[in-house]
């Protein structure tokens, strides 16, 4: 008898596994992938979260230009560190927004899932690998990825959400993470969105908790040359995980 076929992820999405191991008992999700019930995803803080998701609600319902650029520099460099993981098959995308680096990735050959918290940006993309959760609470199996990924995310967050986030990256994650924050504000259309701003040194005293940075890249915007923001390439605290 040969091998046993190894049954992905992906295939068994496809033929609509009543119980995918992929997501987290945890979460509290039902059965299947998406639909998930943000209420039962978040503590005792989720009334200011929820004050915060309103916000990209009304932003993806209102504005397309919004998280709408698929050639922005961090997905650039998202991709280059991925590539320096080693054997990656599969890859979570916390705070998925449009979905852009997530397709991205799926070309590639990546198996690819997703979490946002925003119900319309979830509603809008419509993709079965995209479910609705927050980096704080994230629905998926520990141990489960090869990557971790959460572009522009920790910011927009409250504050006293940060260290809970990074510790469930870390849950998620088999070895390795990419984290890209910034330090600077961000409005869009009247609405304050970097809520949780800190220098580029307590970011990176705050993933230390989790993390070791192996490597980080300084992005400058076009636009707006004062506001920069890192990418992070880290490895789960712990892990001998060795990159290439």
């Amino acid at each position: 008898m040969g091998p046993t076929r190894r049954v992905s992820g992906l295939e068994r999405l496809r033929q609509g596994d009543p119980d995918p191991p992929w997501v987290s008992s945890r979460a509290g999700a039902p059965d299947g992938v998406g639909g998930i019930d943000l209420g039962r995803n978040v503590d005792d803080k989720s009334d200011l979260l929820r004050q915060e998701i309103v916000k990209y609600d009304h932003l993806f319902a209102t504005n397309e230009r919004y998280n709408a650029n698929e050639q922005h520099p961090r997905y650039d460099i998202a991709a280059k560190f991925i590539e320096r993981c080693g054997d990656v098959h599969l890859v979570a995308d916390i705070g998925a927004g449009r979905g852009l680096f997530l397709e991205r990735l799926q070309k590639k050959g990546y198996e690819v899932f997703g979490v946002e918290p925003s119900r319309v940006a979830v509603e809008t993309l419509k993709s079965p690998f995209v479910v609705l959760g927050t980096c704080s609470a994230i629905p998926y199996a520990s141990d489960l990825f090869d990557v971790v990924v959460c572009l522009d995310v920790l910011e927009h967050i409250p504050s006293t959400l940060t260290r809970e986030s990074l510790r469930e990256l870390s849950r998620v994650t088999k070895a390795y993470a990419i984290i890209s924050v910034a330090d600077h504000e961000d409005v869009v259309d009247d609405l304050v969105l970097h809520i949780n701003l800190r220098s580029y040194p307590e970011w990176e005293r705050a993933i230390a908790d989790c993390f070791d940075i192996l490597d980080g890249e300084l992005l400058r915007s076009k636009t707006y040359p004062d506001r920069t923001a890192m990418v992070y390439l880290c490895r789960k605290s712990g892990s001998s995980a060795l990159e290439r």
